[in-house]
């Protein structure tokens, strides 16, 4: 039996990310298939994982739970996803370590990857068409997210994946504003290891 001693580096902090996983689950007659939407975040001073101690059942020890954080574009992207899929949450993982990226790069290189997108569209509920001048102009979002699938047979199941949700009018100015704030601190996969 061999035994390789691995060097496992902690990364500096504006080398650290936040990793956000939404798993989609669909039944397809009796088999369970799925697919994990992956996308990771810079920590900055107001996106940052929180460390609490939690004492254990018999009170004796202490674990340390992370609690990560979870924002306005986090929030918008979950909610466009749950449209189609009200079962999907988000979970978390601090990628801290060489290692972390390791497992991750092994992830974009041995799943499948689709584009997905968010779009989220003016609630055009809120007003009266006919009361709105020919040529007026709305703005639609679009989001791309990458799409990974654990199995090839899967891949068709997830194809052209789209995920919408309706904005309210008076909040095109704010998400405009998110996005643009937001956008350059999200980032694929790949962008870890480039």
């Amino acid at each position: 039996m061999n035994i390789n001693r691995i060097s496992i580096r902690f990364l500096g902090f504006e080398e650290r990310k936040v990793l956000k996983s939404i798993k989609l689950n669909k039944q397809l007659g009796n088999r369970h298939v799925w697919a994990e939407l992956l996308y990771t975040r810079d920590i900055l001073p107001d996106y940052v994982p929180q460390y609490v101690k939690e004492k254990t059942e018999g009170g004796l020890f202490y674990n340390t739970k992370t609690v990560f954080p979870q924002d306005d574009y986090d929030d918008m992207v979950l909610k466009a996803v749950q449209e189609k899929y009200p079962d999907a949450q988000v979970t978390s993982l601090d990628v801290n370590t060489d290692s972390c990226i390791e497992r991750l790069k092994m992830i974009y290189e041995g799943y499948h990857k689709e584009q997905a997108v968010v779009y989220l569209t003016p609630d055009f509920n809120q007003i009266n068409p006919s009361l709105v001048p020919v040529g007026t102009c709305f703005t639609q979002f679009r989001v791309y997210l990458d799409l990974f699938i654990p199995c090839a047979v899967f891949v068709d199941c997830f194809k052209n994946e789209g995920y919408f949700d309706n904005y309210n009018l008076d909040d095109a100015e704010r998400i405009d504003k998110l996005l643009d704030d937001t956008l350059p601190t999200v980032h694929h996969l790949d962008e870890l290891w480039k």
